[in-house]
């Protein structure tokens, strides 16, 4: 299903946006191409773009370069005035997924002359380029 709706392979039309995810990634990583992962962040960052192209970002990682938003999604989205929008925090993923993008999108307006290209890393991973 993710072959067929295009939502693999680069498409630039795509922005992939997670907290935490670098986990997430690997994963699809391994059901795409029922292999192990890399063994090194080198690997595993191109594999990140070859499949979901350049915009991918993390929401984690991008509050890192403001100090005041340190912590976790949560007490980010309500720094940011992002209310959740459904459900109750864990264990509904689908309600934590909305909350993401919506801090994601608030965060991304509410801060443009920062240069989000730089900021397509994992927090907890080492800054990687493709």
């Amino acid at each position: 299903m993710v072959l067929s709706l295009g939502l693999v392979f680069g498409n630039s039309s795509i922005t992939w946006s997670t907290c935490h995810g670098a986990y997430d990634f690997g994963f699809l990583i391994g059901i795409l191409t029922r292999r192990e992962l890399p063994s090194d962040m080198a690997s595993f960052s191109g594999m990140v773009s070859f499949f979901f192209g350049v915009r991918v970002y993390d929401t984690k990682f991008m509050m890192g370069s403001i100090v005041a938003l340190r912590g976790g999604l949560e007490r980010v989205a309500k720094l940011l005035g992002v209310e959740r929008a459904t459900g109750s925090r864990h264990p509904e993923r689908g309600s934590d997924s909305l909350l993401n993008l919506q801090t994601f999108v608030r965060f991304k307006d509410s801060c443009a002359n920062l240069d989000l290209e730089n900021m397509n890393a994992y927090e907890g991973m080492s800054v990687w380029t493709t």
